[in-house]
């Protein structure tokens, strides 16, 4: 790793670095979806201590989950840091080397693409 130069540009300096090893782990990062059957083994009695409600935004979630894991490493890099790790588009732009229009593209598909793979959960969900 390189040595902060310039006394001056040490914040640029660490969230370049920050942002960086952000974007490794997402990287390596393949969100492990493990079946609600393992880890509730009475799937029966789930519903006896939770409302409908609850389980439905905990299915939802899960597939949030893992459609984020089925997208292309781009669009999940980008979702990932705009969506959850907050950083604003020109953040994105300057971690990723892609210009700012491209950053944002990519959101708009990714945020589709992950809409489309949440659909297609629910439409085998109610086969």
């Amino acid at each position: 790793m390189r040595e902060c130069r310039n006394p001056n540009h040490f914040g640029s300096w660490l969230k370049r670095i920050v942002v960086n090893r952000s974007i490794d782990e997402v990287r390596k990062k393949k969100i492990r979806i493990v079946p609600l059957d393992e880890t509730l083994p009475v799937a029966a009695d789930v519903e006896d201590f939770f409302g409908e409600d609850e389980i439905e935004q905990a299915r939802l979630l899960e597939n949030i989950k893992k459609g984020i894991s089925l997208l292309p490493d781009g669009y999940r890099i980008v979702l990932v840091l705009k969506l959850i790790e907050n950083y604003e588009y020109a953040d994105i732009s300057k971690a990723l080397g892609l210009a700012e229009s491209s950053v944002r593209s990519q959101f708009v598909r990714a945020k589709q693409k992950l809409l489309e793979i949440i659909r297609n959960f629910k439409n085998t969900e109610n086969e």
